[in-house]
C-alpha cells in the first residue's frame, strides 16, 4: 500500500482494512496456538509421526502469519496518518491489538512449554513397528529419617 493508494482510500476504508487485517492475524494466531497445543499432545504422547505433520503445518502457519503481518502493519501505518478518528474505531482497534498481544504471550508460554518437553522427551525410533518417545522416568528423592529428640527431664 504505497502513498497513492491512501489517497485513494477514504478513512473509513483504511480503518476496515486495518480491522480485517488484524481479524486475519487474530484468526491466524489462534490456529497456531491450536497446532502448538498439538504439538504438546504429541509429545506428551510420544507419538514422532503426528509430530511431525505438526510442525509441516505449523511451518506453513507461521510463513502465512507473516504475509498477514506485513499487510497489517501497512494498513496501520495508513491509520495513523489520518489526523483524527472516532473513539469507537480506536476502541475497536485497541481491543484487536490487546487480543493480537494476549496470543503471542500465550504462544511464547507454550513454545517453552513445549520445548522443554523435547528436551526431556527426546524423539527417537525405536526398534518396534510404532515411533515412539521414550517413556519419562520419574525419579524421586530417598526418603530421610528423622529422629526427634526431646530434652531429658532431670
Amino acid at each position: 500500500m504505497g502513498a497513492s493508494m491512501t489517497e485513494s482510500m477514504s478513512k473509513k476504508e483504511i480503518l476496515e482494512c486495518l480491522k480485517l487485517s488484524m481479524q486475519k492475524e487474530v484468526n491466524m494466531m489462534r490456529e497456531i496456538l491450536s497446532n502448538m497445543h498439538r504439538e504438546e499432545l504429541s509429545l506428551q504422547f510420544n507419538d514422532k509421526t503426528s509430530w511431525e505433520h505438526v510442525m509441516i503445518e505449523r511451518a506453513e502457519m507461521i510463513d502465512r502469519l507473516g504475509t498477514l503481518r506485513q499487510k497489517r502493519m501497512s494498513a496501520t501505518e495508513l491509520f495513523e496518518k489520518q489526523s483524527s478518528y472516532e473513539d469507537n474505531e480506536a476502541i475497536e482497534i485497541l481491543t484487536l491489538r490487546d487480543q493480537i498481544v494476549a496470543l503471542a504471550e500465550r504462544m511464547n508460554l507454550i513454545k517453552c512449554r513445549n520445548e522443554y518437553l523435547s528436551q526431556h522427551l527426546v524423539l527417537q525410533e525405536h526398534p518396534s513397528s510404532q515411533t515412539s518417545l521414550p517413556t519419562p522416568q520419574i525419579q524421586r528423592p530417598k526418603r530421610k529419617s528423622s529422629i526427634a529428640t526431646y530434652p531429658r527431664k532431670k
